[in-house]
């Protein structure tokens, strides 16, 4: 059964020495100006949020406003608070998709500026923002939507964290899905939703027969398969074209599917109605599966007032997909990883560790991702650029660590807002693609 989980999924690469940023820059056309260098890099990083009615407080669409802000974005942008996107993308641990990973060249670059007062250079207009993720249109006739059956409002006294489970009313004809997008009905109080296909009619009618908005606490206690998941900070997403082939997930006839929501209502109650939407194609894919790896609860505690406290946990992934462990070479590809801590997270690194008696044994451990400024708000799919060959025998190894500085009491693993967790979802296929 995979549990309940989840807060989570936006703004090239470069590499350059640092010494040579500054000589780079001056030899290509003189002194670092906003309008020559520092606007084509806030157009791309910045404005799918930092525009005119976009999710920040603040826009960034002109020298001006960039002007005003430049020594806090820089701050921001050394802790790769800003651009919230998390995993290096510097050659280290692989190469992603729509990465957003600011190279040391840019970061000089911004350095250099900051350090030269800022000047604007040639006066241009007001930059237009870079489109921000939008939600699947149900106008286009490859997106099918299943949402919660009518508003569901909790009742007085409810406590702070709540996990409710609800049966759409739609069932599903046979979808072979190529992205998913999970709109929150009340983003201030849903902290993540998850979208399971019951794994069979009888489980589909268990699940019925418990009521609209059961308590499942975790996981929808019926036996189930993902298909799809959302917490702040995710956009729609869609799964890669390798080979000439289309991945991604199928769902059977007939089945409607559960949405667990997990709400909190520490600032208070709220009423929700959150839905999942499909993009759904008649081509042939090839079909995957999210793997669930790692902790999510159990007696152990990390302690109070650590500044730097690692959690390890190692699984095969045989063990991930069939429960028991492989003995047995079984090669595949990894395509996406998703990792997930909560709010006492500060890092988080993940590796693949290969068996020399798999198919792929002659290939060396490998890095997966490496998110050095782990932040709450702000978690993502991460999307490889090439498939990473994987084995069932294969190990994965996931490093957490956590900063409980100002908390009095151990922290406990488990599916509580203020509990902890160590673990990643993983998108696999076999290997014949």
């Amino acid at each position: 059964m995979l549990f309940a989980v989840l807060a989570f999924n936006n703004c090239a690469r470069f590499v350059a020495k640092e010494s040579d940023v500054t000589a780079t820059a001056s030899q290509a056309g003189g002194p670092i100006t906003f309008s020559k260098d520092i606007r084509p890099m806030i157009q791309n990083r910045c404005t799918s949020c930092h525009q005119p009615g976009g999710i920040t407080p603040f826009s960034l669409v002109n020298y001006q406003q960039v002007q005003s802000k430049g020594a806090s974005l820089l701050a921001n942008m050394k802790s790769r608070k800003m651009p919230p996107w998390g995993a290096k993308d510097d050659g280290s641990c692989q190469s992603f998709h729509d990465s957003q990973w600011l190279g040391p060249e840019e970061l000089n670059m911004f350095q250099a500026w900051v350090d030269g007062n800022m000047p604007e250079g040639s006066p241009m207009p007001d930059i237009t923002p870079i489109a921000g993720d939008a939600h699947y249109n149900l106008n286009d006739p490859s997106v099918v939507e299943y949402k919660i059956p009518g508003v569901y409002t909790p009742m007085a006294g409810t406590s702070t964290d709540n996990y409710r489970c609800f049966v759409t009313d739609e069932a599903a004809v046979e979808r072979l899905v190529t992205g998913f997008d999970v709109v929150a009905g009340n983003s201030n109080v849903v902290h993540h939703i998850l979208a399971f296909v019951p794994g069979s009619e009888a489980d589909e009618s268990t699940a019925l027969a418990k009521g609209q908005g059961y308590n499942c606490f975790g996981g929808p206690g019926v036996a189930a398969s993902l298909a799809a998941f959302w917490a702040p900070g995710t956009g729609p997403t869609s799964y890669p074209m390798i080979n000439g082939k289309q991945t991604g997930l199928k769902i059977p006839a007939g089945r409607k599917l559960i949405l667990q929501v997990h709400y909190n209502y520490a600032q208070g109650l709220g009423s929700d109605q959150s839905a999942v939407r499909f993009k759904v194609s008649s081509a042939v894919i090839k079909e995957g599966l999210w793997l669930l790896i790692g902790k999510t609860g159990g007696p152990e505690t990390i302690p109070a007032g650590q500044a730097s406290f690692n959690q390890i946990e190692n699984s095969q992934i045989g063990t991930a997909v069939s429960g028991s462990p492989s003995a047995t070479s079984v090669p595949g590809y990894i395509y996406a990883i998703f990792p997930h801590m909560h709010q006492a997270g500060s890092k988080i690194k993940i590796e693949l560790g290969r068996d020399p008696r798999a198919r792929n044994g002659n290939l060396a451990n490998e890095c997966l991702v490496d998110v050095p400024a782990w932040d709450f708000h702000w978690q993502r799919i991460y999307w490889a650029k090439k498939p990473i060959p994987a084995d069932a025998l294969d190990n994965i190894k996931m490093t957490c660590t956590y900063n409980t500085q100002g908390r009095t009491l151990p922290t406990s693993f488990g599916e509580n807002s203020t509990d902890e967790m160590c673990l990643l979802f993983a998108f696999v296929t076999d290997s014949q693609i």
